[in-house]
């Protein structure tokens, strides 16, 4: 109670017997008989104070069935929301087996994700949301079938997308970006453990149907007497990828200004690299950016640039026959 603020019982108490006292002096007034006065004074307070209390309840009654009224909108949207997060979640899981992907794969995915949350350590925290987020950006441009870029030199995809082509792969091999400085034999991709993890997944990839072509496209007539060269062609004849070499002279007009490193996958995405300027005393070449091309007009650009390409270039056996026809030759 605040100050000098009546409690409501008191006050309720108080309107009874005003109402009370007023009506006891209308008797009086009236000549009534004192018992008549007592009786209908009595009641008539008893009436005020019933019906205040009454008025209170019903007060409160509206209040409580108001307030309820609420809750249960508050309870039904809560119910609505959740059960559309569960019938979205449901679709989502079947749309994923539809497409097949498996849904151990995503259970296991959002298990180990509440794990790492879980983990005290925040390095791995937010090592782990760096991750999620680079694979959803991936996954959003894969899904938009927009061009993907990667700044630097790139390692998964080319792997990744060796693993999974089902049809073909066709490749350009050029001396300023898989060769060292002074040729096949000075460093570059194919002395690395990328070009030779690289050429395992090309061996696999081949021994379940998939036709892999690749043309070394030279920068120089003299790389032809490097015997870093022939071997490097002879690894990947080996494991049986069709092999041809471009020289310089041989490469087709219209594509003498616009060379670049390309492989096409199942002629569906143009992985493509492009180098920045070598100084002299470095053997690899530092790669600027990695791009996947999925725009279905580019690809097919790329696909009619590698046939050019292709008819124009040399067989690796009229190569090997040249080394066989001059022992001089290593």
């Amino acid at each position: 109670m605040r100050g000098n603020e009546i409690p409501p019982v008191l006050r309720k108490i108080f309107y009874a017997v005003i109402v009370g006292s007023i009506t006891y002096l209308v008797t009086e007034a009236a000549d009534q008989p004192y018992i008549w006065g007592i009786t209908l004074s009595a009641f008539m307070g008893g009436v005020t104070l019933v019906v205040q209390f009454l008025s209170e309840f019903e007060a409160r009654l509206a209040k409580v069935e108001g307030g309820q009224e609420k809750l249960d909108q508050e309870m039904k949207k809560l119910v609505s929301d959740q059960f559309k997060k569960v019938n979205k979640a449901t679709e989502l899981f079947g749309r994923a087996e539809e497409h097949e992907l498996r849904e151990d794969e995503i259970t296991k995915l959002v298990q180990n994700w509440i794990h790492v949350q879980r983990n005290t350590v925040p390095l791995i925290k937010n090592f782990a949301h760096l991750e999620v987020t680079r694979l959803l950006e991936l996954l959003r441009e894969l899904a938009e079938g927009t061009d993907v870029t990667y700044d630097g030199e790139d390692r998964d995809w080319l792997l990744e997308l060796t693993r999974v082509a089902e049809t073909s792969i066709d490749a350009t091999s050029l001396t300023t970006v898989d060769a060292g400085s002074s040729g096949y034999a000075d460093g570059g991709l194919w002395g690395s453990d990328l070009g030779q993890h690289y050429l395992d997944l090309q061996r696999e990839a081949i021994q379940r149907g998939v036709v892999i072509r690749r043309i070394f496209i030279l920068d120089r007539m003299e790389l032809l007497d490097d015997p870093g060269l022939l071997q490097v062609c002879r690894l990947h004849a080996d494991v049986g990828v069709k092999v041809k070499i471009l020289t310089p002279e041989a490469v087709p007009g219209t594509r003498k200004v616009s060379l670049f490193d390309f492989i096409l996958f199942d002629k569906k995405i143009s992985y493509e690299v492009t180098p920045a300027s070598r100084v002299a005393d470095v053997t690899k070449p530092a790669m600027v950016y990695t791009r996947l091309a999925l725009r279905s007009t580019r690809v097919a650009e790329r696909v009619k640039r590698f046939q050019d390409l292709w008819e124009a270039a040399t067989d690796f056996g009229q190569l090997e026959k040249r080394d066989e026809q001059n022992p001089d030759f290593q």
